[in-house]
């Protein structure tokens, strides 16, 4: 049977009010825009680069990141590491890093000297760039947030000085001079202030490039010549980066001041290899840098200063169980705690 126009036009009529029903009653189940959640805008996206995934630092950066990111709600702080602990591999990431837009870099570099052209590629597509705990000297970076370099020579004379009380009063330094200012500045600060705490003599001082493989094998075959040296003053840690844990790198009765305090180095002090470890409060240079970051891309009319100190501390086995908790409030992002053995 046909139906007519009257007909035709009332059930398109129902068909198009049945659509407008399920339309309006879907839209009625959709939250109000008032009630939606609103979209995180960050006004500026710092990034807090990290020395690779295989390092104890990257558990501690993390969690001050997602810190800085809870307190801060305006900005996005991302924290961003290399695989491994590489130049190359922190290199590439910093070259790629600005197509991710960064207003700012805070960088913890593992190779200083060789970070510095990607440091100045950054810094001249106008990204900030604030580096911390080691400085990526001669760059055009903007600030650094860490130790005085001679500070950390002059507590390294110390620990020596203390740690040869009635042993033989001599000592070898391990430097890299051409690794840059930064060890230069170190062993000049370390000498001058041996000569003043007492008569310790230096049989020699070593210099290594940089490399890990090459400095253990220095250090080998210099412990074999002079096994009865007093104290070995290691201004980084070169060869024990490749000397197994569970392994010397000299023979007993060889002091060991080290002038790093990566926490993986905790179990020598606590054996009795090394004395001395000279190093800074992790978190405080983080948040110095951040907050030198933020503060300068927030407001491009603040003049940093190209030099922000942290405290050096020298960790022995007396501060060994505090400097053991820092780590563990580090990595949850939280400040050292403090109960300062020395105060």
């Amino acid at each position: 049977m046909r139906l007519s126009s009257f007909e035709n036009l009332y059930a398109a009529f129902q068909w198009f009010a049945g659509v407008c029903v399920l339309f309006f009653a879907a839209a009625s189940c959709e939250p109000n825009a008032a009630e939606r959640e609103p979209v995180f805008t960050p006004k500026f996206r710092i990034f807090i680069v990290g020395e690779g995934e295989n390092e104890p630092t990257w558990p501690a950066l993390q969690a001050a990141a997602a810190r800085f990111q809870k307190d801060d709600g305006k900005n996005e702080i991302i924290a961003i590491t290399p695989k491994q602990n590489s130049p190359r591999e922190q290199q590439e990431l910093l070259d790629n890093l600005l197509q991710r837009g960064p207003s700012a870099v805070c960088l913890l570099p593992c190779d200083p000297t060789a970070l510095r052209n990607s440091v100045n590629k950054l810094v001249t597509s106008g990204c900030l760039v604030v580096t911390f705990v080691r400085d990526v000297s001669e760059s055009k970076r903007s600030c650094f947030c860490g130790p005085s370099e001679l500070d950390i020579g002059k507590q390294a004379a110390a620990a020596c000085s203390l740690a040869l009380a009635n042993h033989a009063q001599t000592a070898i330094t391990l430097n890299a001079e051409s690794r840059g200012e930064v060890y230069r500045m170190r062993s000049h600060a370390f000498r001058q202030e041996l000569a003043i705490l007492g008569s310790i003599l230096i049989i020699k001082q070593l210099n290594c490039s940089g490399d890990p493989f090459e400095a253990a094998n220095l250090v080998h075959s210099e412990s074999k010549k002079y096994p009865r040296t007093g104290c070995w003053v290691l201004f980084d840690d070169w060869p024990l980066r490749v000397t197994p844990s569970s392994e010397r790198l000299l023979p007993l009765g060889c002091r060991i001041v080290l002038c790093n305090g990566n926490p993986k180095y905790l179990e020598r002090v606590r054996k009795g290899e090394i004395q001395a470890m000279v190093t800074i409060d992790f978190f405080d240079a983080v948040k110095q840098a951040y907050m030198a970051a933020r503060g300068r891309a927030e407001n491009p009319m603040i003049e940093l200063p190209t030099y922000h100190s942290v405290d050096t501390l020298t960790i022995s086995m007396s501060e060994l169980d505090w400097y053991g908790r820092c780590w563990e409030s580090w990595k949850r992002g939280l400040p050292s705690p403090p109960d300062k053995p020395w105060e």
